[in-house]
């Protein structure tokens, strides 16, 4: 196992772990590049067993934490730190790009409830943060223009084969979309029942003319989101795990049964009660490579995966230039490995 290698494996959790003391153990290693450290015994058997390294690897697993050292002093030498402020900001950013992502907001508590339990502490998972951006601040300042001047454009052979190894996976399954008129559930049975006696009058009145569905959605909708847009809410794929565990699985089906144009009856998912409109209704398909990935998004097939290959090539440059700087770091630094 290359040790070097193993560093980039573990790019935000492992590398830049904290920097320790001695503590009357015995050392298995030291690092001094602008100042002395020592890698105990103790430390070293605790991130064996955090790798659940087999034994054969813990001198690999020492060398990882000396490039973090040596790496972290290196950083601090050529002038990259991060102030406690910064640090506790970086936390509080990385929160609200969280919220942004999953559409909710979430608690202080919940938060640090998750970052315990992916990093084991709060700090732990505040100094992988910092940790983070010292990485690729520094890699920027050191490597940032030589990872520019690669040319990282795949070729259109690398696409084509991309594409026939993986042909089976780009299959775009039946999909529609929709409008509805919405008014969610209460909660409260009588509340309910008049919702879905006026949701079975609109549908009537829509029917017999005597008023549009254009209409209904701007005077009954309870969707805010859709009412001032004709209650258009997307696309809908049937196999859309997230739509069958929010709406129910009869709602899907009901809505995939519906002919294009046809407005529905009433019908109620886990959330609430609709009618709904279906206006684009497409079968499912293998997709060639000038299709787009998704109904909602114009990519093509042939561009998706040449993101997919860019970002490959990216991240292939990204850990030989971190290879790169360790090994310079190394060749400056006083390293001792005593471990045996």
């Amino acid at each position: 196992m290359n040790a070097r290698r193993i560093l980039l494996v573990f790019v935000i959790a492992l590398i830049l772990v904290p920097v320790f003391s001695a503590v009357g153990t015995s050392p298995a290693a030291t690092v001094n590049l602008i100042r002395n450290e020592i890698i105990t015994y103790d430390m070293l058997e605790k991130e064996v067993a955090r790798y659940n390294a087999p034994a054969e690897n813990t001198l690999d697993v020492l060398n990882l934490m000396i490039n973090d050292r040596v790496f972290l002093q290196g950083a601090e030498r050529d002038g990259i730190t991060v102030s406690n402020q910064q640090r506790e900001e970086m936390y509080r950013t990385y929160k609200k790009n969280y919220e942004n992502s999953v559409g909710a907001t979430i608690s202080q508590e919940e938060f640090d409830q998750m970052a315990v339990e992916a990093f084991g502490s709060v700090d732990a998972f505040k100094d992988a943060l910092k940790n983070q951006y010292i990485l690729d601040t520094y890699v920027e300042k050191v490597k940032g223009d030589e990872l520019r001047s690669l040319n990282l454009t795949p070729s259109e052979s690398d696409i084509n084969n991309f594409y026939r190894k993986n042909k089976s996976s780009f299959y775009m399954d039946e999909n529609v979309k929709l409008a509805h008129i919405f008014i969610p559930k209460e909660g409260d049975a009588q509340k309910d029942n008049q919702s879905k006696t006026l949701m079975n009058k609109i549908v009537a009145d829509i029917k017999a003319n005597r008023t549009s569905f254009e209409k209904a959605v701007k005077q009954y909708s309870k969707d805010e989101d859709s009412k001032n847009i004709g209650g258009d809410i997307g696309w809908l794929v049937y196999s859309n795990e997230n739509a069958i565990n929010g709406l129910g699985e009869s709602f899907v089906d009901s809505v995939f049964a519906l002919d294009t144009g046809e407005v529905s009856s009433v019908i109620e998912s886990n959330v609430g009660y609709h009618i709904v409109r279906v206006s684009v209704h497409n079968d499912g398909k293998m997709l060639n490579l000038n299709d787009s990935i998704s109904p909602e998004d114009s990519t093509t097939v042939h561009d998706y995966i040449g993101q997919i290959l860019t970002n490959q090539m990216l991240e292939a440059a990204y850990s030989e230039a971190v290879d790169s700087l360790v090994d310079s770091l190394r060749s400056e630094a006083r390293i001792r490995i005593l471990y045996k």
